[in-house]
């Protein structure tokens, strides 16, 4: 008890201390100020370039719906592939199958939209590389990425 205490306590601290530094960051990133991470500004450059994006111009409604599909397209045809190969994948010690396809589009659309909706059991249904690369991808960084301004 006095240990789980703890750790809430600590996690609280650690968070508060976080809050400011990383508040101030952001903060300057929005106000386009000098920050620590420009050392990697090059490469972003090169990287529109490459992509032909212009930073100077703002996206219109019908370009930024595109872009969202676009990315989202190619997210659920990740997560469709891995689901629907992963017997034959690495980092399936159980010698779980892989999914039918029905089940491995289900599976895709629904935590790519975040209704987590499962019709598989468990550990049972994935391997650890699915678990990984497909179900915490689709909760953790699709999740950040929509909630970006």
């Amino acid at each position: 008890m006095n240990a789980e205490i703890t750790g809430v306590i600590v996690m609280f601290a650690i968070t508060v201390l976080l809050a400011v530094p990383l508040g101030k960051y952001i903060a300057a990133v929005f106000k386009g100020e000098k920050t620590i991470l420009d050392f990697i500004a090059p490469f972003e450059r090169f990287v529109y370039r490459i992509c032909g994006i212009d930073v100077t111009k703002e996206m219109n409604w019908k370009q930024h719906m595109l872009a969202m599909l676009a990315m989202n397209m190619l997210w659920f045809v990740y997560a469709f592939v891995m689901l629907i190969s992963q017997g034959s994948l690495f980092l399936n010690p159980d010698g779980n199958p892989s999914m039918t396809p029905d089940l491995s589009f289900n599976t895709a659309i629904s935590f790519m939209v975040n209704c987590n909706l499962q019709h598989y059991s468990g550990e049972s249904g994935l391997t650890y590389l699915t678990q990984l690369a497909v179900i915490t991808f689709c909760n953790l960084f699709l999740r950040q990425l929509e909630l970006q301004p």
